[in-house]
């Protein structure tokens, strides 16, 4: 299994910190390294698997795939962790400070503060842990998204955002709209419809 050498991994971090400038998304540097930062600690056991020069067993082969770096080649495929780190990036950037959505739900921080405890309101904590910040997703334009805060509470404590964010946006079979096509249950609540067949399939997720 082939390893980079620390000035090879110094340069694809250049090229990306380039590729930002050159789309003038500076400001989505500091998000993305405390993305990465964040996927690798939560996975940095699997993770760490990678480092080892003996063969890796079926079951650390396995967890790594569950985390989406496939291993069965000579050089794994970090892809997949770029692809997440990448977006939990732009969940972070697109993410509204809490004062700032406290003021457009016309309610005190504090309010807001005690549904995050209640987990019926999803929120992240900024890159250094400086205050929370209330992920876009939860937003229909200016309004709370119908429904949401009876849902998330049947959604495991510890999923991950990016993950939540898919299972928001993706079409599900069991949503169907007037003509029968899927829909995702972003544009189900969007649309007042009942959370109730949602609640059950968010317990699942």
């Amino acid at each position: 299994m082939n390893a980079e050498t620390p000035a090879q991994a110094m340069n694809a971090f250049q090229d990306v910190t380039r590729s930002l400038s050159q789309l003038h998304l500076e400001h989505l540097a500091e998000p993305l390294a405390a993305a990465i930062n964040s996927y690798i600690a939560t996975h940095q056991r699997q993770l760490r698997a990678l480092a080892r020069p003996e063969p890796l067993t079926e079951a650390e082969e396995a967890a790594l795939e569950a985390v989406g770096v496939r291993v069965r080649t000579d050089a794994p495929d970090l892809s997949p962790l770029a692809g997440v780190a990448t977006r939990l990036a732009a969940i972070h950037s697109g993410s509204i400070p809490l004062k700032a959505a406290a003021a457009r739900l016309g309610v005190n921080p504090s309010r807001l503060r005690q549904r995050i405890a209640a987990r019926t309101l999803y929120a992240l904590h900024r890159p250094g842990d400086r205050g929370w910040v209330i992920p876009a997703f939860q937003f229909n334009g200016e309004t709370e998204l119908a429904g949401f805060a009876s849902v998330l509470p049947a959604i495991r404590a510890d999923i991950h955002p990016v993950e939540l964010e898919r299972f928001l946006m993706l079409p599900q079979p069991d949503l169907e709209d007037a003509s029968g096509a899927a829909m995702c249950p972003y544009d189900w609540l969007a649309e007042a419809r009942d959370p109730v067949a949602l609640r059950e399939m968010a317990a699942e997720i």
